[in-house]
């Protein structure tokens, strides 16, 4: 989990630092990373990995479309809540 949440924050730090994302976006990464973090060390929940895997999912979806589809689809069979990122990912590859 440790391992998770540090490249959780390296691949944030990257996409906030990248210049594809508009400062709406990068704000929301922030605002909802930082929100349930601490809670999340706390409770040494599976949800850590489910972010990590949901941030990978958008951090290789230019570099890497065989890495991103591959922590999307891991993402899913933990909890299904990555299927709010389908209109994302739909919206970038038209």
């Amino acid at each position: 989990m440790s391992l998770a949440l540090i490249f959780s924050i390296k691949f944030i730090e990257e996409l906030i630092l990248d210049s594809r994302l508009n400062w709406i976006q990068s704000l929301s990464i922030l605002l909802i990373f930082s929100k349930h973090i601490q809670k999340e060390i706390h409770l040494g929940q599976i949800n850590i990995l489910l972010l990590f895997l949901l941030i990978a999912t958008i951090y290789y979806i230019e570099k890497s479309s065989f890495k991103s589809y591959l922590a999307f689809v891991f993402s899913l069979f933990i909890k299904p809540v990555g299927i709010i990122l389908i209109p994302f990912l739909i919206r970038l590859h038209q």
